[in-house]
């Protein structure tokens, strides 16, 4: 879909809903659905707060059947989930009362695991093994990445608690730190830190030519630096790519670090972490 690759080739300029509209007619407002359900999508994911309203107002004919408005609000919703933002049903009663109560009926349907001593905000992502969840450790009251097996076998779990292990064995400002460990429901699941920054394969989209020289270099020396802490410890990563570069974006973190490794990306320091050792090698074993 052209709109799509509008994103995806400027996600800084956001492509607008009604330039990719037919001029008419009953196919104007099935499109103009379809294109502010994937609007929401990519706004939410690329930090902005867009609203089911905005899309009512711009585009009439949405309001006119009820199912529409209600497919427009539970995208708008389930977005939120899915980047860690957590729902105030009581936000939702007044801004839609008509139909909230069924909006938290579906919802709820597809509700998160309960993990003890966790409060689980929303999914982050997920793959073939499991799933990451933003959660809050109730004890300590802090926000975490819950990762989480969700169907377990003899390998994948072997696998996924040595990756725990290992991760645990390294203390360094660039590999991404591990605070608990356990199982429930024997599902195994790892606690590590969340990083608001999201991954170097997001943010190089940004880059369509390039990053540019200098923030590379400092890229490069803080991951060759994190991964020589993984190295004295035994461990080869096996794994490094963009998508398992995090980046924190806490700008108290972020002012901690050394500026000469911390990123500034449209004015936002971000500190480059490893993360994802399910591929490691520990003392010559592999982890899988």
């Amino acid at each position: 879909m052209r709109f799509e690759e509008a994103w995806v080739r400027d996600p800084e300029t956001p492509p607008i809903v009604d330039s990719y509209l037919p001029v008419e007619g009953v196919a104007r407002d099935r499109v103009a659905l379809r294109l502010a359900q994937i609007d929401i999508e990519r706004r939410t994911a690329a930090g902005f707060d867009p609203r089911a309203e905005s899309y009512l107002e711009r585009f009439p004919g949405l309001g006119v059947d009820p199912e529409d408005v209600f497919a427009l609000v539970m995208t708008e919703a389930e977005t939120r989930l899915r980047h860690g933002r957590p729902l105030n049903p009581d936000e939702y009663r007044a801004r839609f009362p008509a139909i909230v109560d069924r909006l938290i009926s579906r919802l709820l349907h597809r509700s998160l695991p309960q993990v003890p001593g966790y409060e689980l905000l929303g999914e982050l992502g997920r793959g073939g093994m499991g799933v990451v969840y933003k959660a809050r450790q109730t004890k300590l009251n802090r926000v975490v990445a819950l990762k989480v097996v969700t169907a377990p076998d003899r390998q994948s779990v072997t696998r996924f608690l040595l990756e725990a292990e290992a991760v645990a064995a390294v203390h360094h400002p660039h590999v991404i730190q591990v605070f608990d460990s356990g199982e429930y429901d024997d599902l195994p699941y790892l606690a590590m830190e969340y990083l608001e920054g999201g991954s170097l394969k997001d943010v190089l989209k940004r880059f369509p030519s390039g990053m540019p020289p200098r923030d590379a270099a400092t890229l490069v020396a803080a991951m060759a630096d994190g991964v020589h802490a993984v190295h004295e410890a035994g461990i080869v990563h096996r794994d490094i790519k963009p998508g398992n570069i995090l980046l924190d974006g806490t700008e108290s973190k972020a002012s901690q670090s050394d500026p000469e490794s911390t990123l500034r990306i449209s004015n936002t320091a971000l500190v480059p972490k490893v993360s994802d050792f399910g591929l490691a090698l520990r003392g010559g074993v592999e982890l899988t």
